[in-house]
């Protein structure tokens, strides 16, 4: 590999679909962690675009600088773009983020969760999904952490909500609490089970934080503060100046999670500490899978009433990053 190729000499785009923040959280992720010079383009054309549209977007993407010499593509409405530009630019190394339901020859990469299960020449597969949490970010969590006054151990609870398989909904609330732990009453109504989760554990003398987040249904937001009112439980809605987020995962002894992202179950295993996924009914065969493994590996464990502390490997990718970076040099040096 030549010496004249470093990170200094690369130039990444990140191409996401626009409004798709997990997405783009992901591919920021990658590009973060090979330290990797990016400029960050949202696309907003809609999923069927033509492939005049196609074409006309990749033209105006072409007037753009720093010129790319790899783009990261994550989305529905970014695969095509991105292939549309690679066909025009066969020196760009494309790589493909999760599935991207396209031919996998189109792209040099296609980086995806085990339990997409894509096997292929050009594909490298990893336990969780990428994201920005590292030990840095969690040392800077540590410096801004704002929870001093909460009891120890502390709980932190990530909350997430409405997605293409849970519908957080009033009606929908019983049977998403199907699967819950048997000691709590049949058939709560809304999240009681939540509710009643949350309580036992402020009884027991912990610190509960709560961080909703932007797909928490307001109503159930407001529930929790009616029923939390009386407690030590603090519910943090990220109102602040500082993003809650990275202090919650830097601060607490524990984590629970709930069982609809899979963002957030890679995030809370990345810290190294006890991670509990509550369940919910509703789960897709990619997310029960992803779930299932995260647990037999020792990342985490399902949510059955009580929380023990154990020391479990923080979920690194550090080889698949290797790859990565080994894969991408080698066709640099080539064209």
């Amino acid at each position: 590999m030549p010496a004249k190729i470093s990170t200094k000499d690369l130039s990444c785009w990140i191409l996401v679909d626009a409004g798709k923040k997990g997405s783009e959280n992901q591919a920021i992720g990658l590009a973060e962690r090979l330290d990797w010079p990016f400029t960050l383009h949202r696309l907003d054309l809609p999923c069927l675009s033509s492939r005049k549209q196609r074409g006309a977007y990749v033209h105006k993407l072409e007037h753009s600088s720093p010129y790319p010499n790899i783009i990261i593509s994550s989305g529905r409405r970014s695969q095509p773009i991105a292939t549309t530009f690679k066909k025009r630019h066969p020196e760009v190394f494309l790589i493909a983020l999760l599935n991207p339901l396209m031919p996998l020859s189109l792209f040099d990469l296609v980086i995806a969760p085990q339990h997409d299960r894509l096997r292929g020449p050009n594909v490298l597969s990893l336990r969780g999904v990428w994201h920005r949490v590292t030990r840095e970010k969690l040392q800077e969590g540590v410096r801004q952490e704002s929870f001093p006054q909460l009891r120890r151990p502390l709980l932190g609870v990530l909350l997430g909500g409405t997605s293409k398989h849970y519908n957080w909904t009033h009606t929908s609330a019983i049977s998403l609490m199907a699967h819950c732990p048997p000691f709590l009453p049949p058939q709560p109504p809304r999240f009681r089970v939540l509710y009643e989760t949350l309580l036992s554990f402020d009884k027991k003398g912990w610190g509960v934080v709560i961080l909703p987040s932007r797909r928490t249904p307001s109503w159930l937001v407001r529930d929790l503060q009616r029923q939390t009112a009386d407690t030590s439980i603090l519910i943090d809605k990220g109102t602040g100046p500082v993003n809650p987020y990275l202090s919650v995962l830097a601060a607490a002894d524990a984590l629970l999670v709930t069982a609809d992202s899979m963002s957030m179950i890679s995030e809370a295993c990345a810290t190294g500490k006890p991670v509990y996924i509550f369940p919910l009914a509703g789960a897709s065969r990619k997310l029960s899978a992803l779930q299932q493994s995260f647990c037999d590996a020792g990342y985490a464990r399902p949510f059955q009433g009580v929380i023990d502390f154990w020391t479990p490997p923080p979920l690194e990718e550090r080889e698949i990053e290797e790859k990565i970076a080994e894969r991408v040099m080698r066709f640099l040096s080539r064209h």
